[in-house]
């Protein structure tokens, strides 16, 4: 049976002609221009044009000789919308066993425009420390490589140098199937060190890391401060999270503070921060939400009914800065948390801290922040580069001939939006910048960076949090 079944999808990857897949992409290209608000707010903001560099990678059909690598062209098109919610609903065939094969991490941060290593690592017979900058890639300029990975790599966008980032340009598609990469590196020496990496073979760090990240909730008797990571928003953790911040209702260990450390946390379900809040707060709290999306006849009609979305109750948005787009509101409310039977009432700071890897519902929570200024609700943390802030569900759609799957994000969060960056949502009320006595205090460090002793007392972000 499992023979049969390959051999019709051999046979269905053939039959495909170069006109459907004409068709196909032309379908996917109109569907995203009229459903993602984001295409439009990119090319008026970034100065991005999604839908011409669709069009460029659409040249690559010429060429193309299966459904299989139709689906990489069309992968690398819901690329070029540098956006993770406009996407594939899984990696493209073609790529499946270059990825599986793919063991290569390169620890970089992207600082003042440059790509810095965290950690030192050891290749060509010396080690590399950490702060080393990339100087070359593919005997590229750093700047140079990233800009022409647009369909190979959802990346950031750094809106004062007005330029693409990504401080895993290495993982891009390219190199996945190349199986290596070249990077030179410059140290504090100004010494010159370049290195051809096989991304077969596991990096070798100079330093064992120890960190290991977990989801968790602790008490920091030293500064009276309940600790929560929320690594993952995973339904499944909720029933711990509860029971592990209710045995704090005693109030046998005072807490002056509760610190919400949402770093690296990549998403999930809403529900999980919002259970959490409900678990700490005292009172009801309301915080605003606006979601402004294309006209919902865009919409395939189920996706408006499982979502409750009355067309007849929108308004179109009004807003100068937004009504060229012609966006409606999908959503202008009060969102309200309700504490639990079990909430420890806590009164005190809370305070959220995020890195520029949070993403989704790992950064939705920050939406709590957006309560009136001088509250008790503070947020910390380094820009995305990315569109964050709450939303609906990505629209899920199927190519006509190829029957391709694929998403399209249909919201950008609108909340207390003043102008198009502020669309972006990937500010903090704190920004705590990298620095190079950070990186490299953190790879001399002899322990573990995500314990408590080192987030009191060396880490910027908890020490910024625990100064408000």
């Amino acid at each position: 049976m499992l023979l049969c079944f390959s051999v019709l999808s051999a046979k269905s990857q053939s039959v495909l002609t170069r006109q459907q897949m004409y068709e196909d992409f032309d379908t996917l290209t109109s569907r995203v221009k009229a459903i993602s608000p984001h295409i439009a707010i990119k090319k008026a903001l970034w100065k991005y044009d999604a839908i011409k560099e669709m069009g460029i990678i659409r040249t690559k059909i010429d060429t193309a000789q299966s459904t299989a690598s139709f689906e990489l062209i069309v992968s690398e098109a819901l690329n070029a919308c540098q956006d993770y919610h406009t996407s594939l609903m899984d990696r493209p065939a073609a790529l499946q066993g270059p990825y599986a094969k793919f063991h290569f991490y390169l620890p970089l941060a992207y600082v003042n425009g440059k790509y810095l290593l965290t950690r030192s690592i050891t290749a060509n017979r010396r080690t590399i420390p950490a702060g080393a900058w990339v100087k070359e890639v593919n005997s590229q300029k750093p700047d140079a490589f990233v800009a022409s990975l647009t369909g190979e790599l959802v990346m950031r966008y750094d809106l004062k140098r007005k330029k693409f980032y990504a401080e895993n340009f290495w993982e891009n598609q390219r190199t996945v199937q190349d199986g290596y990469i070249d990077i030179t590196f410059e140290d504090s020496a100004k010494e010159i060190v370049p290195v051809h990496f096989d991304t077969e073979k596991r990096l070798t760090f100079a330093r064992p890391n120890r960190d290991t990240i977990r989801n968790q909730v602790d008490y920091w008797s030293e500064v009276k401060v309940l600790y929560i990571k929320l690594f993952r928003m995973d339904n499944a953790l909720i029933p711990k999270f509860q029971s592990k911040i209710a045995a704090y209702r005693d109030g046998k260990r005072p807490i002056d503070k509760v610190i919400i450390d949402l770093r690296d946390n990549g998403g999930g379900n809403d529900v999980v921060w919002q259970t959490v809040f409900q678990a700490l707060l005292e009172k009801p709290i309301g915080y605003p939400l606006t979601l402004d999306g294309p006209n919902p006849s865009n919409l395939p009609a189920d996706y408006l009914k499982d979502r409750e979305i009355q067309k007849d109750s929108m308004v179109s948005e009004r807003r100068a800065f937004l009504s060229k787009f012609d966006f409606y509101q999908y959503t202008q409310h009060s969102s309200i948390l309700v504490p639990t039977d079990s909430s420890i009432r806590f009164k005190g700071k809370i305070v959220m801290i995020g890195n520029e890897n949070i993403y989704s519902a790992g950064a939705s929570a920050l939406a709590i922040s957006h309560v009136t200024t001088g509250d008790r609700f503070y947020s910390v943390g380094r820009p995305t580069g990315r569109f964050l802030g709450v939303g609906y569900s990505p629209v899920v759609l199927k190519l006509p001939h190829s029957a391709i799957p694929y998403r399209i994000e249909p919201v950008v969060d609108a909340t207390q939006a003043t102008g198009l960056a502020d669309l972006m949502h990937d500010r903090f009320e704190f920004n705590v910048p990298y620095t190079m006595e950070e990186i490299t205090r953190r790879d001399a460090f002899d322990g573990n960076t995500l314990g408590t002793n080192y987030l009191i007392h060396f880490d910027p972000l908890t020490k910024k949090a625990l100064d408000l």
